[in-house]
């Protein structure tokens, strides 16, 4: 929500990101020896820069 204006435009970024995450899960390599906080910094990158993306679109 701190990126967008509307739920509408919210739900867009979060179906964009997850669909960016399945497509790149097979090129994920962890950075650290925690696995589950490896993959939440990844992801979590990634639905920002497409939050940050869809908010310069528009």
């Amino acid at each position: 929500m701190r990126y967008c204006n509307s739920k509408d435009d919210v739900m867009e970024v979060v179906n964009d990101g997850f669909l960016k995450v399945y497509k790149e899960l097979s090129v994920f390599t962890p950075k650290y020896d925690n696995y589950d906080a490896s993959l939440k910094g990844w992801m979590k990158s990634i639905f920002v820069n497409t939050a940050i993306d869809h908010f310069r679109k528009k």
